[in-house]
């Protein structure tokens, strides 16, 4: 939790330089007329590509340093919750006056991501998802509450009951495609196991 805690700080500290430093020049072409959408991709497009790099550079660190999740899964997980935090750090960076963004930035993304991770007493998983107003919130103010959810789920294997098909032993598997398909109005055969 503390490692994706940081990497959510960090990478939107570095979303707060390209608006905040061409603050003027984008308000500039702003009353010029000029395309704001344009210079939005355009700045997003770096930024996607810059963080890119720093998620995949983390995600080997984590590979290298932790294990137990495959390269591709972790390198996903880095990359979303990267391109989650920038948008915080695009808002922060027109919202908040330059001396201050980094302090307000900063806190804002540690207490959010702290607090509101579902770990907590304070904002639990089962309060989360039980309170329809504040899911939603949670969902866009705490990026790193998807990185502690997946990690619970998978490296903690901390999973409810899994509930599968099997076919019966006198069913050739290769004969057709259909004895395959997820087992359809096949209740007799359905089995319920726990991993843990």
């Amino acid at each position: 939790m503390f490692q994706v805690l940081v990497f959510c700080v960090l990478i939107t500290l570095a979303a707060l330089r390209p608006f905040g430093d061409d603050r003027l020049i984008f308000f500039r072409e702003c009353s010029v007329g000029l395309s704001i959408t344009a210079f939005y991709l355009a700045e997003n497009l770096l930024d996607i590509f810059e963080h890119g790099l720093q998620a995949l550079w983390v995600a080997l660190l984590h590979y290298d340093l932790r294990g137990g999740a495959s390269l591709p899964n972790l390198l996903t997980l880095y990359l979303l919750t990267a391109w989650h935090t920038m948008g915080w750090g695009y808002i922060f960076s027109l919202l908040v006056p330059r001396s201050n963004a980094i302090i307000v930035t900063g806190v804002f993304v540690a207490t959010a991501n702290t607090l509101l991770s579902g770990t907590f007493s304070v904002c639990s998983y089962k309060t989360i998802y039980q309170n329809p107003f504040l899911k939603p919130f949670v969902g866009v103010a705490a990026s790193a509450r998807y990185y502690t959810e997946w990690n619970i789920v998978s490296e903690g294997r901390s999973v409810p009951l899994q509930y599968g098909y099997r076919l019966p032993a006198e069913d050739d598997p290769g004969r057709s495609f259909a004895a395959w398909y997820l087992a359809y109005d096949d209740a007799a055969n359905a089995l319920a196991k726990s991993l843990a």
